[in-house]
């Protein structure tokens, strides 16, 4: 009996360190996943800090939408165009003014 006891207090002993074992696996994977979050999110900030399309109002952080790309580069290319446009009309304003002194 005393032999029987004894094994069953050894069994008993393994399964305890292979529980114990097995759940620090899942600790250190569950650590391995917070860590990896993190970092994920330490990267999205920054590419957002250093791209436009990636901030609002072109994304929405935390939705499930993609970047609006076609409101970003109507923004963008309306500022291009409306400054070449601004340009084009002050260069021929001055054109016109040297045109009209040269032929008066």
């Amino acid at each position: 009996m005393e032999t029987f006891t004894a094994i069953l207090i050894a069994v008993v002993v393994v399964l305890a360190a292979i529980v114990a074992w097995r759940a620090s696996l899942i600790d250190d994977s569950a650590g391995d996943n917070d860590y990896a979050g993190l970092k994920a999110a330490v990267n999205a900030s920054q590419t957002a800090a250093l791209s436009p399309l990636l901030r609002d109002p072109y994304y929405v952080s935390g939705g499930s939408q993609e970047p609006q790309v076609s409101r970003y580069e109507a923004d963008v290319y309306l500022v291009q165009v409306t400054e070449l446009l601004e340009n084009y009309v002050a260069a021929t304003a001055v054109k016109e003014a040297w045109d009209y002194k040269a032929n008066n």
